[in-house]
Order: structure tokens, then C-alpha cells, then sequence
């Protein structure tokens, strides 16, 4: 994925407070901009298996990539998607998969935390770690 695409046009004073602020890797910059995101997804084992959601999501012409082969639940979607699709689909209404960056799902991974242990959250916002948590105790810590 991470194909270029055309960015919004710039507004000068930014361009240059970044080239002032970043120097010579201002150029660098302002072509990581021009990459597309990452579409990653979380799978909500608690309403879905990994294995399931990827057969559904599959069946939509959607190309899914389990980038970490001991956590099936993390997802990329490496298919061209209309703007809001990701967030209009079905199985995200249904709860079967949540929107999460990589980074953020790393916390939640490197815990380790199981069923049964007790776990607290104090930067519970917006809940992308707290529903991972849960999802990771079977709703039981």
C-alpha cells in the first residue's frame, strides 16, 4: 500500500516555518505527507474471531495482511477504500473490529495481560487500550 497520493495544497507560512524548524530533512518530510496512512485494524475477539472477520472483510474485495503472526486480531487493510468506508462497513457497526493505530496497540500486546488478571487504564480516552484490555481478558478482569 502506502502508494503516493496528492496532497491538500499547503499553505506557504507552513512550508516554511517546517523547512526552518526541520532544516534538511524538511524534504523527507513533506514526502512521508505524500505516502497513503496505514489502515489498521483491531479484531474483537470477544464478538468475532480473527480467522472469521478475515473471511468477511476478504469476501469484500478487501486485501487483509496479518502483519504479526502471534497476534492475528491486528489487521491491515491494504485495499483502496472510498474516504469513511472503513468506519461505514457493517462488521465496524457490529463491533467485530475497531479502528486502532499500530502504535497504540502495542501497549496492550507488550502487558501481556490474560483472562482474569486485574488491569487499569488511567488514560482511558478514547478507549482504543481499554476495549483492546478487554478484549484480551475476555471481558473479565
Amino acid at each position: 500500500m502506502n502508494s503516493s497520493r496528492k496532497l491538500p495544497e499547503l499553505k506557504p507560512l507552513f512550508i516554511e516555518r517546517m523547512k526552518k524548524i526541520l532544516g534538511k530533512d524538511s524534504d523527507s518530510y513533506f514526502e512521508i505527507l505524500k505516502k497513503e496512512p496505514v489502515r489498521s485494524i483491531r479484531c474483537n475477539k470477544i464478538k468475532i474471531s480473527p480467522n472469521d472477520l478475515k473471511k468477511r472483510l476478504s469476501k469484500k474485495g478487501w486485501k487483509i495482511v496479518q502483519p504479526w503472526k502471534h497476534y492475528p486480531e491486528v489487521m491491515v487493510v491494504e485495499h483502496e477504500l472510498e474516504p469513511g468506508e472503513l468506519g461505514r462497513a457493517l462488521e465496524h457497526l457490529l463491533g467485530y473490529y475497531y479502528i486502532q493505530e499500530l502504535a497504540s496497540m502495542l501497549p496492550i500486546i507488550a502487558l501481556g495481560i490474560e483472562e482474569g488478571e486485574t488491569f487499569l487504564d488511567l488514560c482511558a480516552a478514547p478507549g482504543s487500550k481499554t476495549t483492546q484490555a478487554a478484549s484480551e481478558m475476555n471481558n473479565s478482569g
